[in-house]
């Protein structure tokens, strides 16, 4: 989970019927700065894009449908009030930093920005290191170091879209808290805001080459240098005196998950409980598929989550593991998001909110084995709804714009 906000517990019922939601702006944009003698700024630009509006080349539920737009001088100025929450992302090179007039611009957006409600953030990324002496009203944010970042472009775009969607996860929870909890002093959503994302390392410490261990503790190692992420690793992490399955499934319920899929993974009890326990909650999750010769077995409740592949002894490859989570984590307070709108606007009728496209597993969520079930766009598979269609034919699944469709 981020900070100390309830485990996430996804599988949410209220009574509403379909509806047209009220609210038709975004929840989410992203204004981006950039100044144009900045030569590299375009390939930035369109990764930006590609990464939170949607890539055409991928499936179209991993695009984020995010807006992104450019903004400077002389272009129309930033309606902040044009979406629920937008991020100002500050490209702030050695171009932008000696220009007078972009950086008087800067001051006033970024000014601009610093609300207490926290739904305008800027985020500068140093690409030089004299943009960080540009102004002094500037030059009191934290920027993110693109300019000390160890390995080439490729490796510092990764980072920086990693930070940035964790960021804007940030901004989200925020957001949340204060819908649902409208008396809640902006301090207390401060206070949230600086909390970090705790990740739980599921893994098996029964392997014959040790690679469950070895790769947990290197992403462990990641995680805690700099990266502003917390982790539960229960080498590390059960107190003392504590009961060690409570602790465990405690920290599972609130946690994004990994779960780091070696030769033994899928035949140690505890490994299978706490799969078992994130897919009920509906925590985001990935796997680390790290299997070197073969499973017995394969647990099938591994399935219908994205998986990335971890060669042991790859640890270059943790970064891109780290970001596909945290990726999740963003969907997924995107969703709720939805989901708080949808609550809001709903006055009655029986509808089960899921996280991800349903597998079986998601009708343990529907009481009485009836009703209706929404989940993420895009709609799922004709093949998978006859599945259960014959399993539950009482229980009715719509994505989300199927069920806004039927109001």
């Amino acid at each position: 989970m981020i900070g100390r906000q309830r485990p996430y517990l996804r599988f949410r019922t209220f009574h509403g019927p379909a509806m047209t939601l009220p609210v038709t702006r975004p929840l989410l944009a992203i204004t981006l700065v950039r100044h144009p003698d900045f030569t590299a700024g375009q390939d930035m630009e369109n990764r930006l894009m590609a990464h939170f509006t949607g890539d055409p080349d991928r499936a179209l539920g991993e695009r984020l449908g995010v807006p992104v737009e450019q903004r400077g001088p002389g272009t129309v100025p930033p309606d902040f009030d044009a979406s629920e929450i937008t991020a100002v992302v500050v490209l702030a090179d050695a171009a932008l930093a000696g220009d007078p007039a972009w950086v008087a611009w800067v001051e006033g957006v970024v000014a601009a920005c610093d609300t207490p409600d926290l739904r305008t953030r800027p985020f500068l990324v140093c690409l030089d290191k004299r943009a960080l002496s540009m102004s002094a009203k500037v030059g009191r944010f934290n920027f993110l170091r693109w300019d000390q970042w160890e390995g080439g472009d490729e490796d510092k775009m990764q980072r920086m879209l990693t930070d940035l969607d964790y960021q804007c996860c940030r901004m989200l929870r925020a957001w949340i808290s204060q819908r649902t909890a409208r008396n809640r002093a902006c301090r207390d959503a401060f206070t949230e805001y600086l909390s970090n994302v705790q990740l739980f390392l599921s893994h098996s410490k029964h392997d014959a080459d040790k690679t469950g261990e070895t790769l947990a503790t290197a992403i462990r190692n990641h995680l805690h240098h700099g990266s502003g992420y917390g982790s539960f690793f229960d080498v590390h992490d059960i107190p003392a005196g504590m009961p060690f399955d409570e602790v465990l499934m405690h920290n599972v319920r609130r946690s994004a998950f990994l779960a780091i899929l070696t030769d033994s993974y899928s035949s140690r009890e505890w490994c299978r409980r706490e799969v078992i326990e994130a897919k009920r909650t509906g925590v985001p999750m990935v796997v680390a598929h790290a299997v070197t010769d073969r499973e017995e077995r394969s647990f099938p409740y591994l399935g219908n989550v994205p998986v990335v592949r971890l060669e042991p002894g790859r640890t270059d490859r943790i970064p891109l593991v780290v970001g596909r989570l945290i990726r999740e984590v963003l969907k997924d307070y995107l969703w709720q998001c939805r989901c708080v709108l949808a609550r809001a606007a709903a006055k009655r009728g029986r509808v089960t909110f899921v996280p991800r496209t349903p597998e079986l597993m998601a009708l343990t969520a529907v009481r009485r084995g009836s009703g209706l079930v929404v989940y993420p766009d895009p709609p799922m598979a004709e093949e998978e709804a006859r599945l259960f269609n014959e399993v539950a034919p009482r229980v009715t699944l719509l994505s989300f714009t199927q069920w806004l469709a039927r109001a």
